[in-house]
Order: C-alpha cells, then structure tokens, then sequence
C-alpha cells in the first residue's frame, strides 16, 4: 500500500513538469563585416584558434551587439526595448532625450549583460578557400556563454554550457576568414527540449532505489571577419537547447552545410532537492574518491540509509558537486521495511570534499514497559511482560549523498552484504 502510494504521489509531481515537449527556432542571417582595428583583434581573440578571451568578451558584446538596453529607433513609429549601442536615446514616445550638460547620456548607462542575461557566443575560423570551391570548410570553432555574474569565471565562459533557467537568450556569433569568393548567410536553428527537472529527476531515481517502479575558381577575393546577433526566446524551462549553425551559400550551386552542433543545460537554481543520507559512525567508515575528489561512504548498507528532503534556503545549483555556502535542512525518513520507525530532522552542511549532514533521529522501538530508551531489556524484563512501541531521541550523523551515486555504488556491487 505504501509503494503504491508512493507511485502515485511520484508520477503527480512527475507529471507537472512539460516533460518531452520540443520547439525548434531558426534564425537567418546576413553577416555583417566586424569592424575592429587589428590590435583590438590581437587583444581580445586568438583568432587563429578561434579562442575569445574571457576577460575581453564585454568588449567584444560592447563593439557589436552594444552594451545598453533601453528604448531604441522607432518602428512603426513605437519605440522598442533592445541591446544597442550606447548613446543617443528615446523615451517611451520615441523622442530624443536631451543629454545632460557635460555631453553625457541621461538616464542611459551599461546596463548589458546583467545578472539574469546569458550570451552564447560562437567563434568560427575557417579555412582559406580552395581552389574550384565555392565553400569554405571550418578550421576550428569554438562555444563560450558570457554571463556577468562575479561567480562566472573563465571555466564558467568556456566549459561549463549553462544557462541558468532563463526564457530569453542571446547568440552572437563571430566569423573569421570568410572569404568573399565563398559569401553566404547563416542559419541558426535552436532545438528546445523540455526535460524533467532536476529535483524531480532525484526523486524519481529515490523511488527507484527504494523499489518503486517507473517507466568556382578562388579568382582574386579577399576576406574579412564577420558578425550578427540575435535575442531568442524560450518556451520550456528547464530544457536542453541544441545550436546547429548551417551555411547557406549565396552562390545558386552551393550546397547548404551543417558546422557541429552545440547543447546548452538551461536549468536554474532550485530550494528543493531530494537525496541519500548515509549514517557514518566511525572514520573507517569513509573513503576518498580521487576521481570525483570528494568523500564517500566505503560501503552501502540499503537498510540503513535515509531518503532525504533537501531545502536551501539560498536558492543553490543541485547538478553540481561545488560548496553550498549556507547550511541546508534535511528531513527524512529510513529506506528500510519500516520507514516511519525512523525519521530524521537535521541540518546538510559541508566543504567542497563531503557534504555531511548532522541532526535528531527519532527512533521507534519495541520495548517491555519500564525499560527506557538505550537500555538493553534482559531477559526476565522482557518474559511475560507487554511489549510497547516508544520513540527515542538520538543523534545521527552522516554523509548527504546524491541519489545516482548511491545507485551506481549498488549497482557496482560495493554496498553492503545486508542490503
């Protein structure tokens, strides 16, 4: 009854996410020339690598896309909210705004990217045109995201694809080496796949592990470095979104070509999570993953591990393995045939190596009346007299642990003989 139950409450909360939908969204594009002088180039790009250095992608966005969102040119004679150039500008009835008396804008100021604005930038080099073509084929190419978030570093920039639960994105994509005997434009077609979240994706995996069951010729050309960019927006969070850019030639024989495509997390920071706590009582208990670089428990014993409730009160990426700066509750249940003999009530906290958790156990036990809680009954407390259900107070402490590692550590047959 309990299982059933539990599969019910699970495939509810499942079943709230848009789960398995998709949308795909394109974008056409004319590139426009990238107009840098070359020591700016030097400085902010290794562009035969097709790199963009970090530190100079504001630069970069400020050159291009602009650095200011505000009212910008009217159309239709209504004037737009966009990225622009910082400058001249509008107000709301598409009239200049007077600057103010030492030249400078009036209310306008560098206001792009902010904190809740995610540019993923594309670099392509490609290669010198051959001889008879008509199309260039690519060198290198590289994705970043730029966020200006004083968390988001280099690695963040180059290798982290995240976007953190955002309906809107933006794509600036940057060109090097095109050649003018090769001109195309550029497709950029956008996949969004909704996807369970991630929190709820923990406990479907919880339920699992506690066994409830789910289901021409190069005549004389020359080459210049181009650019565009583009605001996409976003119907399903969280989602995967898959970038497949596609060249389209402008010459009437060329053929459309598809450059490697790119997928980007676009999940945000969650309260909630759900996970395994495992009880440790002495220190041989633990061991060090050099892998993962982190504290695990030596072995598994199923029956005595805790399916826990996480909820951080500073809203923290569960799909990492970093530091929460703030402690956490944690509440729960044991896994065991008698969960509710068990529940617990603590506090997750932890360095970047382990996350522990710390709290109240509260204990059902059987036990002949006038024993109390950490006695050992003897045998002739326990002959003939009624036996009563009392819950005990104790302290418990122990590992926080993903749900997936604590499945892959049964499934690799390192857990405990009395699971």
């Amino acid at each position: 009854m309990r299982k059933a139950l539990g599969l019910l409450v699970l495939v509810f909360l499942t079943s709230l996410c848009a789960f398995g939908k998709e949308k795909t969204l394109t974008w056409d594009s004319t590139p426009q020339q990238l107009a840098i002088d070359p020591s700016k180039k030097q400085a902010w790009f290794n562009s035969d690598n097709a790199q963009l250095f970090y530190d100079q992608a504001p630069n970069l966005i400020g050159s291009t896309m602009g650095r200011c969102r505000g009212f910008d040119q009217p159309i239709n004679s209504q004037p737009t909210i966009t990225v622009h150039a910082c400058g001249a500008q509008l107000d709301a009835k598409g009239q200049p705004v007077p600057p103010q008396p030492d030249g400078s804008p009036t209310r306008e100021m560098v206001n792009f990217p902010g904190l809740d604005d995610y540019v993923v930038i594309h670099i392509v080099k490609w290669k010198d045109l051959v001889a008879g073509s008509q199309t260039q084929e690519v060198d290198k190419q590289n994705w970043y995201v730029y966020n200006s978030r004083k968390d988001w570093d280099d690695t963040g920039f180059a290798t982290n694809n995240r976007i953190f639960g955002q309906k809107k994105f933006y794509l600036l994509y940057v060109h090097f080496n095109r050649n003018s005997g090769a001109l195309y434009n550029i497709r950029y077609s956008v996949k969004v796949a909704s996807k369970i979240s991630a929190y709820l994706d923990h406990l479907v995996q919880l339920g699992q592990l506690a066994g409830i069951g789910t289901s021409g010729g190069a005549a004389a050309s020359s080459v210049t470095d181009v650019w565009n960019a583009h605001e996409f927006e976003v119907d399903y969070v969280p989602s995967d979104l898959t970038l497949t850019p596609t060249i389209l030639p402008q010459a009437p024989s060329g053929k459309s070509v598809d450059l490697s495509a790119k997928t980007f997390d676009n999940e945000g920071k969650y309260h909630t999570d759900f996970s395994i706590g495992v009880p440790i009582t002495k220190i041989n208990e633990l061991s060090y993953a050099s892998n993962s670089n982190t504290l695990v428990p030596a072995s598994v014993n199923k029956q005595s591990l805790f399916a826990l409730f996480d909820f951080y009160p500073k809203a923290f990426d569960i799909k990492t393995s970093a530091w929460s700066q703030y402690p956490h509750v944690v509440a729960g249940v044991a896994m065991d045939n008698k969960p509710l003999q068990k529940a617990l009530l603590g506090i997750g906290y932890g360095p970047i190596v382990a996350h522990f958790y710390a709290g109240l156990l509260l204990h059902t036990y059987q036990l002949p009346k006038g024993v109390g809680c950490g006695t050992i009954p003897s045998v002739s407390q326990t002959n003939g007299v009624p036996i009563s259900n009392r819950t005990c107070p104790e302290f418990s402490f122990g590992l926080n642990v993903a749900v997936g590692a604590i499945a892959d550590t049964l499934k690799n047959g390192t857990s405990s003989k009395s699971q």
